[in-house]
């Protein structure tokens, strides 16, 4: 027995020795070093070591900071300290300088009268001073009062030397297929009475520019792709008589200062996104004598009390609103010619006029008391 302990004893010696002994032959590889004369050292040679001490600033053991330098020769750099004004490494601004040789410049101020970057000042048909280029036609800036390329099938944008023209007094650009924004150049024409844009692909806001034109007696922008809101610059036609901007995007609520175009005969802002109040500066338009036309927008609120104020008006359209609460009876003494209320949400009882007028019953009256 006591000879058995002891071959037992030795055994586990002998496998003990073993284990450490696989232990100490384990490669460095496994750490992440190398071997050198027995030890495991790192790549900068030290043992046990951990590379930081021939490492350099990108991180790099033995390198040369080659792999974090930006191309302005900074470690850890952002190229910044050698961008030119556009941004470009090492540039020479080449890549933003417009044609005047001007740094992240627009071309203004080597563009002459014509709008020709480095003209002289002179088109095909004289002095830019006197004469526009337009569509291969040359229009003397003095004289010409009338413009009209109606349904000339033009594509592309409206040119802006348009606005040189500044003795318009007619401007029809209606059935073609220009597109694009209106350009602001347009507000140069203080003399327009009329201007058409009508059936078009125009898209983008009206520009402010519009209020310029305070001698405008007709307007029309309708049937294109023009959105944003109905600028408050309106407020300076006090000379409109016809104002049509259906059938387009517009959005946003109808701005009060149309209350200032007592002059106007008939309003057209049928199929927008119109949304909101209807203003009730509204009230004030009592030359309104045509159409009245809001119809198919997202207009809100109760049925407006100035209406009685429109004494004249011959198509009175507010279907396919949110307008709410109750239509009043006095609407019945204004002998409208044809009056649309449909596909609102106005509760009963109706005024007695409307009830045979088809649609009056088409209202959402899921909220009447």
């Amino acid at each position: 027995m006591k000879n058995l302990f002891y071959i037992l004893f030795i055994s586990l010696f002998i496998f003990s020795c073993d284990d450490d002994s696989n232990l100490m032959n384990t490669p460095c590889e496994s750490f992440g070093l190398f071997e050198e004369n027995g030890f495991c050292v790192d790549e900068c040679g030290v043992d046990n070591g951990d590379n930081s001490t021939c490492a350099d600033e990108c991180g790099v053991p033995n390198g040369d900071n080659s792999t974090c330098t930006d191309e302005c020769g900074i470690v850890n750099g952002d190229n910044s300290t050698c961008a030119d004004e556009c941004g470009v490494s090492n540039g020479d601004n080449s890549t933003c300088t417009d044609e005047c040789g001007i740094v992240n410049g627009d071309n203004s101020t080597c563009t002459d009268e014509c709008g020709i970057v480095n003209g002289n000042g002179y088109n095909g048909c004289g002095s830019c001073e006197e004469w526009v280029i337009l569509y291969d036609f040359c229009y003397n800036i003095e004289t010409t009062t009338t413009l009209s390329f109606y349904n000339d099938q033009l594509t592309g944008e409206i040119p802006s030397q348009i606005g040189n023209l500044t003795n318009l007094t007619s401007l029809d650009l209606s059935y073609n297929n220009f597109s694009g924004e209106i350009p602001s150049e347009i507000g140069n024409l203080t003399s327009l009475e009329t201007l058409n844009l009508y059936h078009n692909q125009l898209s983008g806001p009206i520009p402010s520019e519009i209020g310029n034109l305070t001698s405008l007696e007709s307007l029309n922008f309708g049937y294109n792709e023009l959105s944003g809101p109905i600028p408050s610059d309106i407020g300076n036609l006090t000379s409109l008589e016809t104002f049509n901007l259906s059938y387009n995007d517009f959005s946003g609520s109808i701005p009060s200062e149309i209350g200032n175009l007592t002059s106007l005969e008939s309003l057209n802002f049928r199929y927008n996104d119109l949304s909101g109040s209807i203003p009730s500066e509204i009230g004030n338009l009592i030359n309104l004598q045509g159409y009245f036309y809001l119809d198919h927008n997202r207009l809100s609120g109760e049925f407006p009390s100035w209406i009685e104020n429109l004494t004249s008006v011959y198509f009175f359209y507010l279907r396919n609103n949110e307008l709410t609460g109750q239509i009043p009876a006095e609407i019945c003494n204004l002998n409208y010619n044809n009056i649309e209320l449909g596909y609102n949400q106005f509760c009963p009882p109706y005024p007695s006029c409307l009830i045979n007028t088809g649609d009056i019953d088409t209202q959402d009256t899921s909220n009447c008391p």
